[in-house]
């Protein structure tokens, strides 16, 4: 059996939006939104 992964883990890779709400390029992207 796999070693259980972390539930984060889990949903970044069950979830694509999940993981692309952690993108250092969508979190870029708000701050700069936020900016104007």
């Amino acid at each position: 059996m796999e070693p259980l992964q972390p539930v984060a883990v889990q949903l970044e890779a069950d979830d694509p939006r999940l993981a692309n709400l952690n993108t250092p390029c969508l979190l870029a992207g708000i701050n700069e939104n936020d900016r104007k």
